[in-house]
């Protein structure tokens, strides 16, 4: 997929564009989803270093079925980078995971009215929930690899 900053970059089967626009800092960018005739601020996705999205959300958008946070599948999907970090302003705290714990133990769910998303339960977020996943993959990947002899 060709990315083109500024223009979408992704569209749904809801008619939603996902747009990457400029902001002052080189390879920091604002993440919008245009819904309609309004345009909606996900976060910012910064690719220096391993990247990073960043976003807040308030406690009232946990899916409570789940008590998961939900990031949008297009975005997880469309771009490489390392890191996803969700601010709680109400609880003070910062929720930390990898793309791949949440694209691999999340649950990719299409719920009326929102975008798909990745929902990841807020007991998996941590760096040591990274760590304890990305230890356990390498353990599975080096019991299938074969070794020449």
């Amino acid at each position: 997929m060709q990315v083109q900053f500024g223009k979408p970059v992704a569209d749904s089967q809801q008619g939603n564009e996902l747009r990457l626009l400029n902001t002052e800092t080189p390879l920091v960018f604002a993440v919008h989803l245009q819904h309609r005739e309004k345009s909606l601020h996900l976060g910012v996705l910064d690719f220096r270093g391993e990247g990073i999205f960043r976003t807040r959300r308030r406690i009232e958008h946990v899916y409570r079925k789940r008590d998961a946070w939900g990031v949008c599948a297009r975005l997880l999907e469309a771009f490489k980078f390392r890191w996803v970090s969700i601010y709680s302003p109400s609880e003070q705290k910062e929720y930390i995971t990898s793309t791949e714990l949440i694209k691999t133990l999340g649950e990719r769910l299409t719920l009326p009215g929102f975008e798909t998303q990745y929902m990841l339960p807020r007991a998996l977020f941590g760096i040591d929930k990274v760590e304890q996943f990305e230890r356990r993959r390498a353990t599975q990947f080096n019991l299938f690899s074969v070794e020449k002899v």
